[in-house]
């Protein structure tokens, strides 16, 4: 496990996410579960096909549970649907057709109120 350099925890606490940086990339983004204990580990979203390729720098759950987005050292943000026990929904990219992204790492993300609208700043000096 390497250096964590974010942690989040979901507006109600039931889950904590970290976003860290590691060697070999399996173990950047993990999610805790809330027990009557303590939290536990309960998964690692940087197994699946669409694992950041470099360190989360920045997490962020929306204000309803519902998404938990993460940015990368790769210029990327992507989006984890909580209903869906946190799949990946959907990746913003420099060359996505939603959005023009970011050219260096992600530095922090912030959700609405109504969480309908993620913000993202970078080390390029943008915000989005």
């Amino acid at each position: 496990f390497g250096i964590v350099h974010t942690v989040a925890f979901s507006p109600d606490g039931e889950y904590l996410a970290s976003g860290s940086e590691d060697v070999d990339k399996d173990d950047i983004l993990k999610i805790w579960k809330r027990t009557d204990t303590g939290y536990i580990f309960w998964r690692l979203l940087a197994d699946t096909n669409y694992k950041h390729e470099l360190n989360v720098r920045a997490l962020v759950f929306s204000p309803d549970k519902r998404f938990l987005a993460s940015g990368s050292n790769d210029t990327s943000i992507k989006i984890w649907d909580g209903e869906d026990p946190w799949e990946h929904v959907s990746t913003m990219e420099a060359s996505s057709q939603f959005h023009e992204g970011h050219m260096k790492p992600i530095i922090d993300l912030a959700f609405s109120a109504d969480s309908r609208f993620l913000f993202s700043c970078s080390a390029d000096l943008s915000v989005r």
